[in-house]
């Protein structure tokens, strides 16, 4: 059994979630750390890319089928002990927060 590397997820998320959304480390590093200029406690980014595929048989043909693709970006933040959460399916975190970040 070949046990995964810290670096084998990170290069994995990378090549499927960020660079095809226009993201590097640098625009990461840039959105952490506006959120935390404000009066943040802590913060970090979420990512998520799900796809799904259906299909229905009958006497093995198909019948129907379906597919779906779900991704987009968060922001958690804390700040003086209330927690906060936004998503923004077609946005950077740096723009998200910025109706809760004073």
């Amino acid at each position: 059994m070949n046990a995964v590397t810290t670096a084998e997820p990170l290069a994995i998320a990378r090549d499927t979630i960020l660079r095809p959304g226009g993201l590097d480390d640098a625009r990461l590093d840039q959105a952490l750390s506006q959120v935390m200029s404000s009066s943040i406690d802590s913060a970090d980014l979420y990512f998520q890319l799900s796809r799904e595929e259906s299909w229905a048989l009958e006497d093995g043909i198909v019948k129907e089928g379906s597919a779906s693709i779900e991704q987009g970006v968060g922001v958690r933040a804390v700040a003086g002990g209330v927690h906060f959460l936004d998503v923004a399916p077609d946005d950077l975190p740096v723009n998200v927060v910025r109706h809760f970040v004073a």
